[in-house]
């Protein structure tokens, strides 16, 4: 669960909203 959060938020850093949404949708 933390490292897919880690993950929403370095895709969040690089403005990637597509990967954003995927992660929250997950």
């Amino acid at each position: 669960m933390y490292l897919w959060f880690a993950y929403s938020f370095a895709t969040y850093t690089r403005n990637d909203i597509g990967h954003v949404y995927f992660i929250v949708a997950t």
